[in-house]
């Protein structure tokens, strides 16, 4: 009796565990014409097993219980382009990852829109950064995570004049650039550092 009563705490301790070393992944989808919430949005990370959640009423979503790795999340709603998003998790924490849905018939247009690599490093050997949180300001706002070589690609974005900037939980945040993005479909690319002094 002993014996069964130390095994099913043991079983819940090593499920409480892997709980508490799971990382959530939450976010918004919206409408890129207006900004409007997109509810009812099927969300699915690729990576076994999948997982999936469905956006709220006002175009948020959460996906729990995501370990380390690198993944892809994405949703194709009917009517829209498909929106894909990779990401990177180090460690057990809160991701916020947002995406913006193009109308199908506004593919000619959103093919136009300009892209941004943004690669991201740290410390005194100048590293890649994986599983930061990449923060995009402007015309344009989207959030994005680095992956295992410290890169990070947004896409779709409108003419205009953004600010980017990176957090890490271990490296603390970068200085904030600002780029300046002219019309066409012009691929552009930035670096952002976590310095020494802020590990």
């Amino acid at each position: 009796m002993k014996l069964a009563r130390w095994m099913i705490a043991l079983c819940l301790a090593v499920f409480l565990s892997d709980i508490a070393g799971a990382a959530v992944v939450q976010g918004r989808v919206t409408l890129a014409a207006d900004g409007s919430p997109a509810p009812g949005v099927d969300i699915e990370v690729y990576r076994k097993p999948k997982l999936h959640a469905t956006t709220d009423a006002a175009g948020y979503y959460e996906l729990k219980g995501l370990r380390q790795g690198i993944y892809s999340i994405s949703c194709k709603p009917q009517g829209y382009l498909s929106s894909r998003v990779r990401f990177s998790i180090s460690q057990a924490d809160t991701f916020t990852i947002d995406m913006e849905l193009v109308a199908s018939a506004d593919a000619r247009t959103s093919s136009s829109q300009a892209s941004l690599e943004v690669i991201v490093i740290g410390g005194s050997q100048a590293k890649a950064i994986s599983g930061a949180s990449i923060h995009l300001e402007g015309p344009s706002s989207r959030t994005g995570s680095s992956n295992g070589k410290g890169i990070c690609s947004i896409s779709g974005l409108r003419p205009g004049t953004y600010s980017v900037y990176a957090t890490h939980p271990s490296y603390g945040r970068t200085d904030a650039k600002t780029i300046q993005v002219p019309p066409g479909g012009i691929k552009l690319d930035t670096i952002l550092r976590f310095f020494p002094d802020s590990e």
